[in-house]
């Protein structure tokens, strides 16, 4: 077992995940990450991707879907495109070219207002915006981790500026210990 390390906004006891002989940590472990450093810092949800495109974890209730969908042209047509949530998220942090949809998380495209740039030592730092709700997008070395927030949300409203730095540092942290 190994622990993770006070951060910033650390957590109030320390995570242990199981690390497997390749040293990759376990589905469970990686979902402690989701849940303790993301969801329990005010995020809505929160998920980490691999760089090769498999989802490592991920909150109750979030998913990386696929779909048909409308993507409105510069030339005013509207021609409908294939989703691939995951993909599209990979090849963003890759590239830096948003997908041909847009930012998508959990079925609802996101507006991006800031990015992407490089934010430290985060080679990758997307923020994005639909209506009173949000996505924070960062990217290690061998993953991604976003979370969104909900201003709106009646049972639990979360907040932009509380996704913002716990995705921040969580993706610092993981480029830290070689993520």
């Amino acid at each position: 077992l190994c622990t993770l390390a006070h951060m910033g906004c650390a957590p109030s006891k320390a995570v242990e995940v199981e690390v497997k002989d390749d040293g990759q940590a376990s589905a469970e472990g990686w979902r402690k990450y989701v849940d303790e450093q993301l969801v329990a810092k005010g995020c809505g949800a929160g998920l980490i991707v691999g760089m090769d495109g498999t989802l490592w974890a991920k909150s109750a209730g979030t998913s990386l879907q696929q779909y048909v969908a409308v993507a409105p042209a510069e030339d005013g047509s509207k021609p409908k495109v294939a989703v691939d949530e995951l993909a599209g998220l990979v090849e963003y942090v890759r590239t830096g070219q948003k997908p041909e949809a847009g930012l998508r998380v959990h079925g609802t495209k996101f507006v991006v207002t800031k990015g992407p740039e490089k934010a430290g030592p985060v080679p990758f730092l997307v923020y994005g915006r639909a209506q009173k709700a949000g996505v924070c997008v960062a990217a290690a070395k061998t993953c991604i981790v976003v979370a969104t927030y909900n201003e709106a949300d009646k049972k639990r409203p979360t907040m932009p500026g509380d996704t913002n730095v716990a995705v921040e540092n969580l993706a610092k942290y993981l480029l830290e210990q070689g993520f």
